[in-house]
This record gives C-alpha cells, structure tokens and sequence, in this order.
C-alpha cells in the first residue's frame, strides 16, 4: 500500500487537545483504547497508523456499484431526503437454563436466524416487505434496519426468492432508493476446520431511469461485512482482508457503513479522523445497525461522529422503546436534541448566522411520523420517518470541527464555563 504524504501536524494537535484528557479520564467510556497505561508512549504512533503510514490502516474508497441515473447523480448529494427507520424488536429463543440459544448449530459456528418470536420466516418476511413497501409508499429514499433485522432461513434457495422479492420492490419504486435491509449471519462450508460466519449487511439500491438499472440490480445485494466480532456475543465472524472502507455513492449523500462493533474498532475510528482533514473520498453520513444493549457502545458512536467530522445514524434492532431508543442521531460529537443548547452557548461560532439557518441546523433531523402497526399473524413492526436536512448537518460540523475537548466530556454539561 502506497503511504500518503500527509501533514499530520493538524491531527496530533487534534488528539492532543483536552479531548484526549477528558477521554482519559472518564471511566466508563466504551473507547476502551483511550484508557491504555500505554497511551502516551504509543500515541504517536498509533495516529501515525490512522493517516495511512501503516499497513493496517484502512482507507476510505468511493463505491459506486449502486446503478443511479446520472442526471441524478449530478446533483448528487441532494439537499434533503426522508429517511425510514424500520423496526426490528429482535429476541433471541430462550433455551431451558435461560441462556440466550444464540447458536442453532454451535459445531457449524453461526448464528443463523432471527429466533425472535414467533420464529416463522414466513411471517417475518412478509412483515419486512410490507415495511419497506410502507416507506417506499411513504416517500421516503433511503431505508435502513438494524443488524439481525433480516430474516434469515437456512434453506438459501429460499432466502434468494426472498431477495427476490425485495428487488422487486426496489424496481417498482417511484423514485431512486437505496435500502439497508438490516443483516445476517452467513455460516461457513461444514467440516470446515475452524468453523465461523459472516455478518453480513445487504445494501439494494438505484434509479430505475438509469441504463443498467436491471443489469446491476440482479447482482445485488451488495454485502457489506461486518469487520470486528461482538465479544458479548461469542460471535466469531470472518473480516475482510481488504483494508477499504466503502463509501457508497448515492444521490442523497455519501454513506459509510459500519456493523455495531465495529464502531468499536480503533483503526476504523482513527481512519475516519482521517477524513476530518480531506474534502474526498468522504463518507458525509455513516450508519451504524446494531443489536447492542450497551451505553458505551453510543458513547463509541458519538466519539466517532466528532472523529470522522460526519453524521453517524445509529439504528439499533434491540430495544422495546421504538423509535426513542432505537435511533440515535450524532452530528460532530452532538446528539440531535443537544444541538440547539450547544448553539447557545457557543455564540462566537454561531452568533452571526441568520435566524433562518440557526432554525434549520435546529430542525436538521426531524421526526415526521410512525407507522401504523404492520402485523402479519404473530408478528407486529413498525416504520418511523426523518426529514433529513443534510446540508445543515454539513454545516454543523464544519463550525464544530476544530473545538474538540469539551465537546466529548461524558457528561456533556452544556452549561459549563468551557463551553
């Protein structure tokens, strides 16, 4: 890999800021790494690897695989764009002891099916189709479910009639699209000697208008595999060699794409402060599905929109509370609902900006409305809808993107004299 010639100056002083102090300090962070006895001997070094001067850094690589017009895509990104966030309430079977049964088959190594109640692929699926034909309806562009949110069968023949059927919807959409359809887990060949699977996120998309729509579309999905395995969980997965992170082009921005604990990952995290300081290849919004339970692991998400300078969307298959605890929205190290306090008290970046835009940054991510419940037999989902505003979630973190420190204290005190 040819190493970048960077000037890395402006990222040690960065780090260097009280944002690294205050990451040190706080106990309970789920940035495991900011609490090494070793963190100041290996500091530079560690950076250094972030920036590309190390064979394990990732790198940030434009996808352009999803077949959009380019009429379309000379406008790309657009201003606004509705987004629906599609329930998953996922549970695992409880087996006699109470454990979680979260291996089918725990000599093949794989989690293989949503075990959620009632565990009828049938059902699941027919409730997964009506949902994203229900935002389809709706209006809305891009689609995303929370990891495990797929249903999954063992029977693959099956499972492919089922990707049929959602890139049947993606075809018959009125407008461009680009889906997330939550993910699965793939098991590796039996016999295998070490035996594992993969976690893989399905991505469908494009613009009916576009001249190889139909030929690109039956390729899809486009997998996108999960990299760093759930340790709570016991999952082992298989991580791809290549050290590319996709950003996948589409009309209403430019998406990076991690799978839950992955944001967990130091060299993901460091190579997205590596976009901070270029314009290109950028990823403007990352969404995150995950089946998590854990604070720290928002905490992690936070930490990472303000690394990566970008909007971080987090969708989360595990809890009841839908949408309030299941989606999380972080805009340079600020949750949505923080934004307007964090306006407040920082007059000098934001004292001189007309009323019109305070109140669009304010508004930047709006919910709209839920669904009606969509039920088929036992099994009961829900859509929620966003206005996102894009351009002024730009907007706030470019003003926010050289403050740092305080910014990522785990008490977020807006009121502080810092502030």
């Amino acid at each position: 890999m040819a190493r970048e010639i960077l000037d890395i100056e402006p990222i040690l002083d960065h780090w260097r800021s009280d944002l690294k102090t205050e990451m040190r300090t706080a106990e309970d962070m789920g940035t495991y790494f900011s609490r090494s006895k070793n963190f100041d001997t290996i500091e530079r070094h560690f950076i250094l690897d972030a920036v590309g001067w190390s064979a394990f850094s990732h790198n940030l690589a434009m996808d352009d695989r999803l077949p959009y017009s380019a009429t379309s895509l000379s406008k790309q990104p657009n201003k606004t764009f509705k987004l629906a966030v599609l329930e998953g309430n996922i549970r695992f079977a409880k087996t006699e002891g109470g454990d979680p049964q979260l291996w089918l088959d725990k000599s093949h190594g794989a989690l293989r099916s949503n075990c959620a109640h009632p565990p009828s692929f049938d059902e699941l699926k027919a409730v997964f189709l009506e949902q994203i034909k229900w935002a389809i309806d709706d209006g809305a562009s891009v689609i995303i479910a929370g990891e495990f949110a797929c249903p999954s069968c063992d029977d693959e023949a099956e499972f492919e009639v089922f990707l049929g059927e959602i890139r049947n919807l993606v075809r018959e959409a009125p407008h461009p699209v680009f889906v997330v359809a939550g993910s699965r887990h793939v098991a590796s060949d039996q016999g295998t000697a070490q035996p594992h699977n993969s976690n893989i996120a399905m991505l469908f998309g494009g613009d009916p208008t576009e001249a190889d729509f139909e030929k690109k579309l039956i390729d899809q999905p486009i997998r996108h595999y999960k990299r760093a395995p759930s340790i709570s969980l016991g999952e082992r997965i298989f991580s791809p060699v290549s050290p590319e992170l996709p950003i996948y082009i589409t009309p209403f921005s430019s998406f990076g794409m991690l799978v839950c604990s992955d944001a967990f990952d130091t060299q993901i995290q460091f190579s997205y402060l590596r976009q901070n300081m270029k314009t290109a290849p950028r990823a403007q919004i990352i969404f995150v599905p995950a089946f998590n339970t854990s604070d720290q692991f928002y905490q992690s998400c936070r930490y990472l929109s303000y690394l990566a300078n970008a909007t971080v969307i987090v969708v989360n298959s595990h809890p009841d509370d839908f949408p309030s605890s299941s989606v999380k929205f972080y805009t340079a190290g600020i949750e949505a609902g923080e934004r307007l306090n964090c306006m407040k008290k920082r007059p000098d970046d934001f004292g001189n900006m007309p009323d019109g835009e305070k109140d669009r940054i304010k508004d930047a991510t709006r919910h709209l409305n839920n669904s009606p419940d969509i039920k088929i037999g036992q099994t009961s989902r829900r859509v929620a809808t966003y206005n996102i505003d894009r351009v002024m979630l730009e907007t706030f973190s470019k003003i926010l993107r050289k403050n740092g420190g305080a910014l990522l204290r785990k008490s977020f005190d807006l009121s502080s004299a810092t502030m």
